[in-house]
């Protein structure tokens, strides 16, 4: 993906999909910072229309530092 200067072109989402981290040993406070930034520049645009914002946490959220892991809900449904 290539990131786009705001000024130039605009997104109305951004999904964080597998793999994605927000940087090398990542805490929960730094995912906020990251999500907050995005907002503060979406909301800076003409029109300050927030971000939709998702991220792909089948798996559960292993991309965040120290994080528990659960078991995926197939393991989880297997168990029964």
């Amino acid at each position: 993906m290539v990131q786009i200067d705001h000024k130039v072109g605009s997104a109305g989402s951004i999904l964080s999909g597998g793999g994605s981290v927000s940087g090398q040993k990542a805490s929960p406070e730094e995912w906020i910072k990251m999500v907050n930034e995005y907002q503060r520049g979406s909301m800076s645009t003409r029109l300050g229309i927030p971000l939709i914002y998702g991220i792909d946490a089948v798996h559960g959220h292993n991309n965040v530092y120290n994080a528990t892991i659960f078991s995926h809900n197939i393991g989880l449904g297997a168990t029964r």
